[in-house]
């Protein structure tokens, strides 16, 4: 009888610690859109700028963009980057930021101290002048 309560004694320790144990390695997977957003935290300072494959980068001088959370701020963007907006980053493409003004930014390429940024901003006419269209390319760094 010592021997069997000793026994269960014995099972029941091991079944508390197994428990504890899976319990305690439960999945913290992080969420592929919030490690994209952390990744693109932060301000960016103008390396170089194209529009249709031309160097417009002196047309940019001084132009910065902070990403904080899911909100953008820029300075000197000119009309192809208002100075503030929202974005939204879908889940089926991590590459691909929607701003508030519906343009599609692609993310080309996004590491530590480097961003490339393209999209094409359409023609939009403010009055009685037409601002800057096409194609864009935006290098920045950190």
């Amino acid at each position: 009888m010592i021997n069997n309560k000793k026994s269960i004694t014995i099972h029941l320790g091991l079944i508390v610690l197994l428990a504890v144990g899976i319990a305690s390695c439960k999945k913290d997977d992080p969420n592929p859109v919030d490690q994209q957003i952390n990744q693109l935290a932060g301000k960016w300072k103008l390396g170089s700028v194209s529009n249709d494959n031309q160097d417009v980068t002196a047309q940019f001088s001084g132009f910065t963009i902070t990403f904080t959370g899911k909100n953008y701020s820029t300075t000197s963007g000119g009309n192809p980057w208002p100075g503030s907006g929202t974005y939204e980053i879908k889940p089926t493409n991590l590459k691909s930021i929607i701003r508030s003004d519906n343009t599609v930014v692609t993310v080309d390429q996004l590491t530590t101290a480097a961003l490339v940024l393209s999209f094409t901003y359409p023609n939009v006419s403010n009055g009685r002048v037409n601002g800057v269209t096409g194609g864009f390319t935006f290098s920045l760094v950190k």
